[in-house]
């Protein structure tokens, strides 16, 4: 066909390395073929059940979803990537577009272990099942990792009293070297109550953002970068744990050059704590410049300074309240108190107020306590608190700084105890002090206390029949315990079922135990505790 019969040999070559493998048509995942790097369908895929509304998952064209079924789907896209087998053809899925279109009401089991990406929630709401309660805190987004970016937009969060909601958990600790996001976006996020109650939880490091990073891992700075912008919480909280905050509950910082932007930030609500409770964030603790090395050899020179944090139009329409020991803060514990200059502390205060232990009503409280027989419960008289009515006492017990065996440290939980003690049914005045303490506590599992080498137990062990009579029914940062007191001997054992198969792996339990009170108001609001 060509003029003067020249003949034209074509030659073809693989374009594997220049295209996907795994790609999306209006919504629909494909397998198996390929794609250019400009979208153009080279060889048609497989077809697999990973669908959305539409999209194909860029900025332009984004992912689409109106379902609780789409929305876990997110979860299964790294694996569908990693099926692949050819790092050099499949994308890693960290840096797609999704774009909610209808409120979505998750179980349990909906949620996201892992995101990285662009997520706009288009003004939508997510919340979960009215009747669903669980033990910890329910994030929607799990941790951030894979990815360089975590983008979460224009999203309406439903909260309850009873369900411990935050929107992700940025925890990376245990993750290598490079697989954390190092770039951390929320903006146009509301809080919402939906049922006008304060969220009761008894947790560490709460916050509707549950923040956790590494800044500084191994020898490596991560330079990470967070920005959060135009949030609004209409939601309170009330918590027995440590270290809560409105937005972000244990410390953004650990000992880096974090860059921090907070702007048009207002918080309707009151925010409680036992400790360590911040309006921003309520747990800074690792920002300790003692842990600063002007070498720069074993920890950063210098930690973030006033010119890396921005803080803009903060506004607190409400209470911080803290109960016992650091001092409440209007953005972060004593770690670093000069972190924000006072310009800044006085704009976000306004005419908000701050509530410390000095206001906790059993500061001083040693034996103005009787026994309720109606209420079943201690209670403070009104006659011994001038102009105040009365108040039910709860006893509690904290397990604190648990090593789970592997390594695993905590700082504990605590937990309200109803039944350690037969206390006085009588009308007579209760000595508090006798109460709030033993000769002894010990936090043990059932294995440890069994054979009592490890645990160091003074007394022997505890029999057979006298670890069957344990009613499991506590919990200590989720793991089930029950309680056992000597009265011979004056010593309280709080027990760990270690025989649960999902923490079968755990052999010992080397931690520490103290006996409290909680008081609380006619409201059930916390206001007191020793």
């Amino acid at each position: 066909m060509l003029e003067g019969g020249f003949v034209v040999q074509a030659t073809f070559a693989s374009a594997e390395e220049e295209g996907n493998s795994i790609y999306f048509e209006d919504g629909l995942l494909y397998v198996g073929g390929l794609v250019d790097g400009v979208g153009n369908v080279l060889i048609e895929g497989e077809a697999t059940e990973i669908k959305f509304d539409s999209g194909t998952g860029t900025e332009a064209d984004p992912l689409t979803l109106s379902t609780p079924e789409q929305f876990k789907q997110i979860a299964a896209l790294q694996e569908a990537a990693n099926s692949q087998g050819n790092v050099n053809v499949s994308p890693d899925f960290s840096d797609l577009h999704f774009e909610q279109t209808a409120d979505l009401v998750l179980t349990l089991s909906d949620r996201l272990s892992g995101f990285a990406g662009y997520y706009d929630g288009n003004d939508h709401s997510i919340s979960f099942e009215e009747d669903l309660t669980w033990n910890g805190a329910a994030t929607i987004f799990g941790n951030f990792y894979g990815g360089k970016v975590a983008s979460i937009s224009n999203l309406e969060l439903g909260v309850r009293e009873h369900q411990a909601v935050s929107l992700y958990n940025d925890s990376n600790w245990e993750l290598d070297d490079g697989t954390y996001v190092t770039e951390v976006y929320v903006s146009g996020l509301t809080v919402t109550s939906l049922d006008g109650e304060p969220v009761r939880v008894n947790l560490n490091n709460y916050g509707f953002i549950t923040n956790n990073p590494v800044g500084y891992y191994g020898n490596v700075l991560t330079h990470q970068k967070y920005e959060f912008r135009d949030i609004t919480v209409n939601a309170s909280i009330m918590n027995e744990g440590t270290s809560t905050g409105a937005l972000i509950g244990s410390g953004i910082l650990y000992d880096c050059y974090d860059s921090l932007v907070f702007e048009d930030i207002l918080v309707n609500g009151t925010i409680t704590g036992t400790t360590n409770v911040g309006l921003l964030w309520g747990n800074s603790a690792y920002t300790n410049p003692a842990n600063l090395d002007p070498s720069g050899e074993h920890g950063p020179e210098s930690m973030i300074s006033a010119e890396d944090l921005t803080v803009n139009n903060v506004k607190l329409n409400g209470a911080l309240i803290g109960l016992l020991g650091n001092e409440t803060n209007v953005c972060l514990t004593p770690g670093n108190p000069d972190l924000l200059t006072a310009e800044q502390i006085a704009s976000i205060l306004g005419d908000s107020t701050i509530s410390t232990s000095e206001n906790n009503v059993l500061a001083d409280v040693t034996r103005i306590m009787r026994y309720d027989l109606q209420r079943g419960s201690l209670i403070i008289q009104k006659p011994e608190l001038e102009g105040l009515e009365d108040y039910t006492v709860y006893p509690y017990i904290n397990v604190s700084q648990i090593n789970w065996g592997n390594g695993n440290y905590s700082n504990g939980v605590k937990t309200v105890i109803d039944d350690v003690l037969e206390f006085a049914s009588d009308e007579d005045y209760t000595d508090f002090t006798k109460y709030g303490a033993f000769s002894r506590i010990y936090a043990v599992d059932s294995v440890t206390v069994k054979s009592a080498s490890t645990a160091g137990l003074p007394r022997g062990t505890l029999t057979e029949e006298q670890l069957a009579t344990i009613d499991y029914k506590y919990t200590f940062n989720t793991f089930k315990a029950g309680l056992y007191y000597d009265a011979t001997y004056d010593e309280l054992y709080v027990i760990f079922d270690m025989d649960d198969i999902a923490n079968s792996s755990i052999d010992t339990v080397d931690c520490t135990a103290t006996w409290g009170f909680y008081c609380y108001d006619a409201n059930n609001n916390l206001i007191g505790m020793k």
